[in-house]
């Protein structure tokens, strides 16, 4: 069975705490005595920013704040094996929210890359009770197969940008990789993730060729309404698009106001 270290990032960090009582819960080994191993590392990274919401909600003066939980599991080798994201919004200094700590719970049981990872770390304890680096970590192939290249290629890709892809290239490691193992050990797994965000990579794609159509530069000089019509007809369509904030700072310039 795969054991995990929890550990707290910082004095905000009520979400690992959380975490690692969900998971213990849901049957995951969770050491907490630092004398003894683990196979993985299990950090959260908290970002506060202003709720984006609609209500502004307050309470004893605190503003309710929008909080993003990057869960990064890390293999002993300082190896990253996968990461998680958790949204939700709270006060400052607040529990962490429930749902969103099922929701981390619930994708680290059902990971693929954790899965494998798993396979590696008690093949390597079984075999192999020495240090481990990532040229030697051994992982099943789609044949039954090891192949160390395929592994270590896969464990360095960010998975979490092509999941969540907020550019139109945030998916090419793993089309990188696809290329480089088509039949490698975690080929479905990849082409799973890039089915998964075709939808947002094609209004990504749409939302590039509108800004490359919108004529920007002809705005930023002239700063008239027509010159600054295809910029404007952009923001129109795409109001959170990739370059809206760019968009509305030339409208503001050239005195179109939203």
């Amino acid at each position: 069975m795969l054991a995990v270290r929890v550990t707290q990032s910082g004095p905000d960090d009520a979400f690992c705490p959380a975490l690692e009582v969900g998971l213990a819960r849901s049957g995951i080994a969770v050491v907490n005595d630092a004398s003894q191993p683990a196979d993985a590392l299990v950090t959260c990274r908290v970002f506060m920013g202003e709720d984006d919401g609609f209500l502004r909600i307050t309470s004893n003066g605190q503003a309710r704040m929008k909080i993003t939980v990057r869960v990064e599991v890390r293999s002993a080798a300082n190896v990253l094996v996968d990461q998680f994201i958790a949204e939700y919004k709270g006060f400052k200094g607040s529990t962490a929210d429930e749902d969103a700590v099922s929701k981390v719970v619930v994708a680290f049981a059902y990971s693929p890359r954790m899965a494998a990872f798993a396979r590696v770390a008690k093949t390597i304890t079984a075999s192999a009770p020495t240090q481990v680096t990532t040229s030697t970590l051994p992982v099943p192939t789609a044949q039954g197969r090891s192949d160390p290249a395929d592994d270590a290629q896969w464990f360095a890709i960010d998975t979490v940008r092509c999941k969540i892809p907020a550019q139109v290239n945030s998916c090419d490691l793993l089309r990188g990789y696809l290329r480089r193992h088509p039949n490698g050990g975690h080929a479905q797994e990849a082409n799973d993730i890039l089915a998964a965000a075709q939808p947002a990579l094609e209004r990504l794609q749409k939302d590039e060729v509108a800004w490359q159509k919108a004529n920007r530069y002809e705005c930023s000089r002239m700063r008239s309404s027509d010159a600054c019509a295809g910029v404007e007809a952009y923001e129109i369509q795409f109001p959170s698009g990739m370059h809206a904030d760019e968009a509305r700072r030339l409208l503001k310039a050239a005195g179109i106001d939203k």
